[in-house]
C-alpha cells in the first residue's frame, strides 16, 4: 500500500484583531445594517467598537484598538471578515480549517500550498 503525500501550512495571523481597521468594520456595520429599522443597532455597534476611551486609575486614556479580542462581537466580525477567504478555499475544495486567526490548508502538491499562500496574503494583505 502506498501511502499519498500531502503539503500543508498553517497560519496564525499576528494581531488579527487590532488589524482589522475601523474602515473595514465600518463596511461591514453598512452590509449588515443598511436598512433603516437597523440603524439604532448600527449606531450601538459603532459606538461599542470605534470609543477607544477607557478609565484607567480614574484618568480616561485613550488608545487605538481594532476589533477588541475576547469581546463576543470580535469572533463575529473576525469571522466575516474573512468569510470571502473561506468562501475560496471551501469552492476550491482544499482541505481548508479556520479557527478565528489560526487558518490550515492541506494540498496534494507543494506547489498548490505556494499558491494558496499567494492566495491567502491577498485575502488577510
Amino acid at each position: 500500500m502506498q501511502s499519498e503525500k500531502a503539503y500543508g501550512v498553517k497560519v496564525d495571523i499576528h494581531a488579527y484583531f487590532n488589524s482589522i481597521s475601523k474602515q473595514r468594520v465600518s463596511e461591514m456595520l453598512e452590509e449588515l445594517f443598511n436598512s433603516d429599522e437597523l440603524q439604532g443597532i448600527k449606531k450601538t455597534m459603532e459606538n461599542l467598537l470605534f470609543d477607544d476611551r477607557c478609565s484607567y486609575h480614574d484618568e480616561v486614556i485613550q488608545e487605538y484598538r481594532g476589533v477588541i479580542p475576547g469581546t463576543p462581537i470580535a469572533s463575529f466580525f473576525a469571522n466575516y471578515c474573512l468569510r470571502e477567504c473561506d468562501f475560496y478555499f471551501e469552492d476550491k475544495g482544499s482541505i481548508y480549517a479556520r479557527y478565528s486567526d489560526d487558518i490550515i490548508i492541506i494540498e496534494i502538491s507543494k506547489d498548490e500550498v505556494d499558491k494558496d499562500i499567494e492566495i491567502l496574503n491577498k485575502f488577510i494583505g
